[in-house]
């Protein structure tokens, strides 16, 4: 039969292989051997927390601390008060530690402490003390990364994050987090490259390219947005989303194709509002304008918001010249959305070519007096001062 020791490093042996309820059996059994073990009580309480019996392992706990005041046990009392999210206990813990022996460890659990009850400024704090202990903390470079993040500091939050890269270099966590930091701050070139590098790290992540397609379209790389779309289906073939933005990526160029991954969507999910008014919008491209109003007839039936639906179908009445129906349709989409300006031009030009020219104009000079860098309002306008013989 093992003895004392034996079985204290048997239990511990278990514990460090997770094997959490072999050794949770033989803790008890110790401390019926030797309640005032405080090794044990110290080891049976940080099981208890991984176990989530965070009332357990504060009374194992506060039963050591009682039997040696260690700055550890402290700290460790500290995290099962944390874990059960009694954060005035934690934070009053945790000080006492610190004042003992401050070390990096400590000040981290404190920082997410502060950060659990909102005070950004000690949390702050708290991180960048750990940091002043250990500059190499991976967990408080990230976490203060993200706190900044949190709080709309992009710059500083991009500052944390490559620290976390000196840190640990080709951590696809980090570059991920950069990319989305560098997209906030208006960076798109350097989210791009970042996101670039998660995706060579792990090229099973669907994610990533989807984000890269998202990225590359926004910076007008239509090419390389393709491509990555395509990358993203590979991984999800029937990705709907994907579908539908690579399919966005090539109406202008080459709207067949578009169409057929619009339709692959659509059969995928026929009900799905953002699909219906996508494929509508490339039927009507495409001239076949009947088929784009069947399909728009499932939105106006539907319970999703139908404005965008029946400007569409104005748009298709324009293309028949049915400037009278058009008429109609832009005034209902003006009905749910009466300042959507390019409702408002719709509808200026169905009244244009219906020669109510006046009506247009009116509309037309709300709009550019509103939105001045509109382009196609501006030239719609000058086209009517034209043809009023309104030449200045």
């Amino acid at each position: 039969m093992a003895n004392y020791k034996e079985l204290s490093d048997i239990a511990y042996n278990f514990h460090t292989q997770n094997k959490l309820n072999e050794a949770e059996k033989i803790y008890k059994e110790l401390l019926e051997l030797s309640p005032e073990d405080v090794n044990i009580l110290n080891l049976f309480g940080l099981l208890c927390i991984s176990k989530s019996k965070f009332d357990d392992a504060i009374t194992l706990l506060s039963r050591a601390l009682i039997l040696k005041n260690s700055p550890y046990i402290m700290s460790n009392l500290a995290k099962a008060y944390l874990s059960k999210g009694d954060i005035s206990n934690a934070v009053k813990f945790l000080k006492k530690a610190i004042e003992i022996e401050p070390d990096d460890d400590k000040y981290y659990s404190l920082g997410i402490a502060y950060k659990k009850i909102n005070n950004i400024e000690k949390c702050i704090e708290s991180y960048q003390k750990a940091l002043e202990l250990n500059p190499n903390n991976y967990n408080t470079c990230y976490n203060l990364a993200v706190v900044y993040e949190e709080h709309k500091i992009y710059n500083e939050a991009i500052i944390y994050a490559k620290k976390c890269l000196d840190i640990k270099p080709n951590n696809e966590e980090v570059y991920a987090l950069l990319s989305g930091l560098y997209e906030k701050n208006s960076d798109l070139s350097s989210a791009v490259k970042a996101l670039e590098a998660a995706s060579k790290i792990n090229p099973k992540e669907y994610l990533y390219f989807f984000n890269l397609g998202v990225l590359y379209s926004r910076i007008n790389n239509k090419n390389k947005s393709r491509d990555n779309y395509l990358n993203a289906l590979k991984i999800k073939p029937f990705n709907v989303e994907a579908l539908v933005n690579l399919s966005n990526v090539l109406k202008k160029d080459d709207p067949e194709l578009a169409l057929e991954y619009m339709l692959i969507a659509y059969k995928i999910s026929p009900d799905e509002k953002n699909v219906l008014l996508n494929l509508a919008g490339l039927y009507k491209d495409l001239y076949q304008n009947q088929k784009s109003m069947q399909i728009l007839d499932k939105v106006l039936k539907s319970n999703h918001s139908k404005h965008e639906a029946n400007s569409l179908y104005a748009m298709n009445y324009m293309d028949t010249c049915e400037y009278e129906k058009a008429l109609e349709y832009y005034n209902k989409a003006l009905f749910d959305c009466p300042e959507n300006y390019n409702y408002m031009q719709g509808k200026a030009s169905a009244l244009k070519y219906l020669g109510k020219t006046d009506e247009a104009q009116k509309i037309l000079e709300f709009v550019h007096l509103n939105n001045p860098d509109d382009i196609q309002c501006a030239t719609s306008l000058g086209m009517i001062y034209l043809f009023k013989k309104e030449f200045k």
